[in-house]
C-alpha cells in the first residue's frame, strides 16, 4: 500500500468516527441504550483500525525518508563522478597545453640555433 492510500484509507475511518461521535448525543436516553453501545464499539473498534493505520503510515514515511536518502546519495556520488571526470579532462587539457607549448619553444629554440650555427 502506498503511502497516500494508507493515509486515505485512514482519513476515511476518522470521518466515519466523527459522524459516529456526532450521533453519541442523541443516542443519551435510556430508551436508546443499546444502540449507543453498538456505536461507542464501532467508535472503540474504529480507534483500534486508525491505529494500526497510522502504525503502517508512519512505517510508509520512514521507508520512503530512507528511498529518498538513497536517491540523495546516488545523486550526489554522480555528481561527484561528474566533477572528477570534468577536472580529469581539465588536467588532461592543460598537461596537453603545456606540451604543445613545450614543444614550440624547443622548435623555436632550435631553430634559432640552427640559424646561428
Amino acid at each position: 500500500m502506498s503511502l497516500s492510500d494508507a493515509i486515505a484509507k485512514r482519513d476515511q475511518k476518522l470521518l466515519e468516527r466523527k459522524s459516529l461521535d456526532d450521533q453519541l448525543p442523541a443516542l443519551k436516553p435510556r430508551s436508546k441504550e443499546r444502540e449507543r453501545i453498538i456505536v461507542e464499539k464501532k467508535i472503540s473498534d474504529l480507534d483500534k483500525e486508525i491505529q494500526k493505520d497510522n502504525s503502517e503510515i508512519k512505517k510508509l514515511e520512514i521507508e520512503d525518508a530512507e528511498k529518498q536518502k538513497k536517491l540523495a546519495e546516488k545523486a550526489a556520488e554522480r555528481a561527484a563522478e561528474e566533477v572528477a571526470k570534468e577536472e580529469a579532462a581539465n588536467a588532461a587539457e592543460e598537461e596537453a597545453r603545456k606540451a604543445a607549448e613545450e614543444k614550440a619553444a624547443k622548435e623555436a629554440a632550435d631553430k634559432e640555433n640552427q640559424q646561428m650555427a
